[in-house]
């Protein structure tokens, strides 16, 4: 039989002490009958007040919602899956996940209408996240790059202080002059610009 879930409790069934998922479900109108949802391992969800859900008997006085529908209507082709939450309303999808037929897995973080954040994996082995205009960098390269450029600038600029011009029309023996400069060592650091928590291969 089918029914309509009215209302949602987390609390113990009649015959346990552990905590259950139960659904007041009306089946016809003025027939309501407390369900225990049933999901699948590995399966943590709570549905919508509204949805239907599937109810079998397992005896006089213990019954089981073991399918539900949201009634949202469906969006992914033939051979896709898409995973969501839904608003209190029932209406909205939120977060997304979404198995494209192609390979493509792409997660979706939005407001019920507009997308705030994405993460695309990409069957070429390409991930995306948030926008595709520019790229990220492999920090530890980019590392090694600067302190070889720093340390080039800064011996260049050592040996640019210790060169000497010699005076010209002077008398032997010819005087030199130092070069004269104001600049110093480059201290430059970049380890603050390194992000712990993503990471390349």
């Amino acid at each position: 039989m089918i029914g309509i879930i009215t209302g949602i409790e987390t609390t113990t069934n009649r015959d346990g002490d552990a905590l259950r998922t139960m659904l007041q479900v009306e089946i016809a109108e003025g027939d309501s009958k407390t369900v225990e949802l049933f999901t699948s391992s590995g399966n943590d969800t709570v549905p919508p007040i509204g949805s239907r859900v599937i109810v079998i008997d397992i005896t006089d006085s213990y019954l089981v919602g073991i399918a539900i529908s949201d009634d949202i209507t469906p969006e992914v082709d033939e051979g896709e899956k898409e995973l969501y939450s839904i608003d209190t309303t029932g209406l909205l999808k939120m977060g997304r996940l979404r198995f494209y037929k192609n390979g493509d897995v792409i997660i979706n973080g939005t407001d019920g209408t507009t997308i705030m954040s994405f993460i695309k994996s990409l069957v070429d082995g390409t991930i995306v996240i948030n926008g595709d205009t520019d790229f990220a960098v492999r920090f530890s390269e980019l590392e090694t790059a600067f302190n070889e450029l720093q340390t080039k600038h800064n011996d260049l600029l050592a040996e640019y202080k210790l060169h000497t011009h010699p005076y010209l029309n002077v008398a032997a023996p010819a005087t030199t002059s130092t070069t004269v400069s104001t600049q110093t060592d480059s201290v430059g650091d970049i380890s603050l610009s390194k992000v712990d928590e993503v990471l390349l291969p």
